[in-house]
């Protein structure tokens, strides 16, 4: 695989600042901060991010703090959690958009699974193994909860769907 692929990761579904909202707590203040550490061991300035969805639960102050503490060059794939406007994002992330297709991988990075035309998806939005079950062939879940609280390089998604 080549050093583009090494250097580009995918993760999705940290829903930070949720454990301000006890309905929605995802993570704790404490383990928000563990999964920023793991985050930055493993991402460069210079790396790039695909963050496919539900990144922030919390305000937009919430949304700028947590972006600030993270290294790489993040794209924003927008999930149903992202509720501000697309100039809002616009304006912090690398890049906002709905979806990404890598037609020389024949892959395609969004939110929630399923709708695709690639042979092969990274999604997010799934939260239980039973859901993800249903959604594994040629299909890779990127939710923060799977992947050992880290980000993964594209190279080892791409290792694993191939």
């Amino acid at each position: 695989m080549s050093n583009i692929l090494r250097h580009t990761f995918i993760i999705s579904d940290h829903h930070f600042g949720s454990f301000k909202l006890p309905i929605l707590k995802t993570y704790s203040q404490k383990e928000e901060n563990r999964l920023i550490k793991n985050w930055n061991d493993v991402i460069d300035k210079d790396d790039l991010v695909y963050y496919n969805g539900d990144f922030c639960d919390g305000n937009l102050d919430d949304l700028c703090n947590y972006f600030k503490r993270l290294n790489g060059q993040i794209i924003l794939i927008k999930g149903n959690h992202d509720i501000f406007p697309d100039n809002v994002y616009q304006a912090i992330f690398k890049n906002v958009v709905n979806e990404v297709i890598l037609k020389d991988l024949d892959l395609t990075i969004h939110h929630c699974p399923g709708k695709h035309k690639t042979k092969f998806e990274i999604y997010g939005h799934l939260h239980r193994d039973k859901d993800i079950i249903r959604h594994k062939k040629n299909s890779f879940c990127s939710c923060v909860q799977f992947n050992d609280g880290c980000p993964v390089s594209l190279e080892k998604v791409m290792m694993k769907l191939i």
